[in-house]
């Protein structure tokens, strides 16, 4: 019988496997509760270091982040997201949600 320990990956790898285009649904109860940031912080710096993955499609429907640096402020840079489906932008800090309004169609 498998344990299914043999699924489990790091954040920088299960960021690896987002690719252009791809849409990504965020789940948490906002704030930063249960919100999947390792994950996030890795996709982050894979994009600053590489710009992939891009033309990214967001959709989530609470607030994730911190307010400051975490959750949906993190896909504040340009060409990272194309398209967002939320309902929810009062915690992206307030530079990174204005830029990323006037970059991404949805919003």
């Amino acid at each position: 019988m498998e344990d299914g320990l043999d699924k489990w990956m790091d954040a920088a790898k299960a960021a690896g496997q987002i690719f252009d285009g791809a849409t990504i649904a965020l789940a948490g109860s906002g704030g930063g509760l249960l919100e999947p940031d390792a994950v996030l912080a890795a996709l982050e710096q894979r994009f600053l270091r590489t710009g992939h993955p891009r033309d990214l499609t967001v959709v989530h429907a609470l607030g994730i982040g911190d307010g400051k640096s975490s959750g949906l402020s993190r896909f504040a840079h340009a060409g990272m997201v194309r398209r967002v489906i939320g309902g929810h932008w009062r915690l992206v800090a307030g530079d990174a949600a204005d830029g990323t309004r006037q970059r991404v169609r949805g919003l």
